[in-house]
């Protein structure tokens, strides 16, 4: 499995961080150009629209959801163009003694479930589909754990994200955390073999994102919230 780190040309210093824990590890990996939201013309992009974005989210993306969610959308094609099943790792992220062997594991089975998270930001229920051994099983969550620092996907989920992310109305985290809209399910192995790095430099500030909504935003924000969770409610229902 090709394993791409999306990595900003000005971020030296975790280029340098991800390319020594890799290295440690004995990983192969390729560095990943990503999108700099805050010098990127956003027009270059058609997918976004600010105005389809405050209807949809409440508010707009920030220069660093922007650039995230242009620089995995880029890696998805990219894992269409190659054919092959790829992993996505941002470059923020601590990697666990056994991640070569999760990631086995992952490449094992990508064909079959297509997308697979090897990092999450929340705990979430989910449905054992398979105790791989005394350590790891994998899962199918109920709802998505949310973060995007590694994932493994197939060239098929590439293209079904690529698909129905015709609109950028929210963050890219977000976006495939909601299966019941592109179909690509968000299967994980567990426990998860990389996680945040947590502290400078490396956390991104993004702000407290309610207050830059108005009141009206807030409100449609969660309808749209509810209106998600009955979908994914009647998605999980069918599964």
């Amino acid at each position: 499995m090709d394993v791409l780190v999306i990595n900003l040309a000005r971020s030296a210093d975790r280029r340098a961080f991800m390319e020594a824990d890799l290295r440690r590890l004995a990983v192969g990996h390729e560095f990943f150009p990503a999108i700099d939201g805050a010098t990127v013309d956003r027009a270059s992009f058609p997918h976004y629209s600010r105005a389809r974005c405050l209807r949809r989210f409440g508010t707009w993306l920030t220069d660093g959801e922007f650039g995230c969610f242009a620089s995995h959308y880029r890696a998805w094609q990219e894992c269409v163009r190659r054919g092959v099943p790829i992993a996505v790792l941002e470059d923020d992220v601590e990697l666990s003694p056994d991640f070569p062997h999760v990631l086995s594991l992952a490449g094992q089975r990508i064909d079959a479930c297509r997308l697979i998270r090897l990092a999450g930001l929340f705990p979430r229920p989910y449905r054992t589909i398979e105790r791989i051994d005394g350590s790891h099983r994998l899962v199918r969550f109920l709802r998505g754990p949310a973060g995007t620092q590694c994932y493994a996907l197939s060239p098929n989920a590439a293209g079904a994200l690529v698909a129905r992310a015709r609109h950028w109305v929210e963050p890219v985290d977000l976006y495939i955390d909601r299966f019941w809209l592109h179909g690509v399910e968000s299967n994980g192995i567990l426990p998860f073999a990389a996680k945040e790095v947590a502290q400078p430099p490396f956390r991104d500030a993004i702000g407290d994102r309610d207050s830059t909504r108005s009141l009206f935003g807030k409100a449609r924000r969660e309808l749209f919230r509810m209106t998600d969770g009955v979908r994914r409610t009647l998605y999980n229902l069918t599964r």
